[in-house]
């Protein structure tokens, strides 16, 4: 138990650093933000809830349209399970880097299964399975399985 902090903190700072290692181009004169707002209501006295999201991405700060991301769902919860089952949609408008004003817009339908887990006392995950439907414009239609999403937090 002695050395448990020092790896803990080495960690941690090897998971900071690993994105400097990299070699990612990167345009030093372009900025931009991301706005995002995030709900989850789960309806009174019900298994049944709401959730979703907006998302505005942004280029050079001007408002040049990275992304706009609007998403929308119903939740389920079971009285007897640790879990949340999740059907959605999302529509989302990109565009492309630069002086076009393009864009292309996209249609998604989405299945969630959450699965939260405490490890001790302190820390918490949560994994997320998705699976994905999508309709992309001028492109044919694709699935994705994305698994194995984790959240990792810590009890304040």
């Amino acid at each position: 138990m002695l050395f448990v902090r020092p790896i803990c903190a080495l960690l941690i700072l090897f998971v900071v650093a690993l994105p400097g290692l990299t070699h990612a181009q990167i345009d030093d004169d372009q900025f931009g933000a991301w706005y995002m707002y995030f709900f989850d209501a789960p309806f009174k006295s019900s298994q049944w809830g709401a959730q979703g999201d907006i998302q505005y991405r942004i280029w050079d700060l001007g408002g040049e349209l990275e992304q706009l991301l609007l998403r929308g769902a119903l939740t389920w919860r079971p009285k007897s399970g640790n879990f949340m089952l999740t059907l959605g949609y999302a529509h989302l408008i990109n565009g492309e880097f630069g002086s076009s004003s393009k864009t292309k817009s996209e249609n998604r339908v989405y299945q969630d299964a959450v699965f939260p887990q405490k490890i001790g006392k302190r820390v918490y995950l949560r994994h997320r399975f998705r699976f994905e439907q999508r309709w992309v414009e001028d492109q044919d239609f694709d699935l994705e399985f994305l698994h194995a999403q984790r959240g990792l937090y810590a009890d304040e």
